[in-house]
């Protein structure tokens, strides 16, 4: 009788044993949600950060292009008078040259 009562005490252990080792495992798995949870949340952040960024250097970036282009225009315009007044001084020497030999 005592080696029965003995036997059944060993698959009662073993059951307990099984149970704390699957507690155990369910915290470890528990700590790594919240582990993966928190980097999730962190990346989250930081990507939503860098947008933020890139969304401002993007927006600097067709400021500048703009102010690029504005520059070019200009000289564009700078260019076209220039010739045109060299045009005019061209004509003007020649009139005078004329004017001269006469």
């Amino acid at each position: 009788s005592s080696s029965s009562s003995s036997s059944s005490q060993t698959p009662k252990k073993q059951r307990l044993s099984r149970i704390q080792l699957l507690e155990h495992l369910i915290s470890l798995r528990e700590h790594e949600i919240q582990s993966l949870e928190q980097t999730t949340t962190s990346t989250e952040s930081k990507t939503s950060e860098l947008k933020t960024e890139i969304s401002r250097l993007e927006q600097e970036q067709i400021w500048f292009q703009s102010l690029a282009n504005d520059d070019r225009q200009k000289l564009i315009r700078d260019i076209a008078r220039i010739q045109s007044n060299n045009e005019k001084l061209d004509i003007l020497l020649l009139e005078t040259n004329v004017v001269l030999e006469e």
